[in-house]
């Protein structure tokens, strides 16, 4: 049978955490976008100083271009905010996990019940399940 995968272990630290770095990635992708927006600013600029007349072909190149340029950008950052999410999702998961497994583990321990504590393959804080059963073995010896 297979396995089912908890979208969210840990509410209360994923969202959060998620939601920070979402604003981060938006507010990284306005900067892009205005810094971008200006430098096409400053094209149209040089053609005027240049002494192209408003209905000059230079014009239409450059209002073209970034608008497919503005189009590729925001396509590229909707697939960066999907990958960004899916990043921090797996993430937080390795450190909300753990942290997950030793409330149930200390709540197990509170109730009388013998239990070994373990993570899973991937999680962070790996070395922590032999150090706290190795300390709870010596103190109940």
């Amino acid at each position: 049978m297979k396995k089912r995968t908890k979208l969210l272990i840990y509410p209360k630290f994923q969202l959060p955490l998620i939601f920070l770095n979402i604003l981060i990635f938006f507010a990284i992708t306005a900067i892009q976008l205005i810094v971008s927006h200006r430098a096409f600013t400053n094209f149209k600029e040089l053609g005027e100083t240049a002494g192209f007349e408003s209905h000059h072909p230079y014009f239409a190149f450059i209002e073209r271009y970034e608008a497919e340029f503005i189009q590729y950008a925001l396509i590229g950052a909707g697939l960066g905010l999907l990958c960004f999410v899916i990043a921090n999702l797996i993430l937080s998961h390795k450190i909300s996990g753990p942290i997950c497994r030793l409330k149930s583990y200390f709540s197990a321990l509170e109730k009388d019940k013998k239990p070994t504590l373990s993570f899973r393959k991937n999680d962070f804080f790996s070395e922590l399940p032999a150090e706290i059963n190795s300390a709870l073995d010596r103190l109940s010896k």
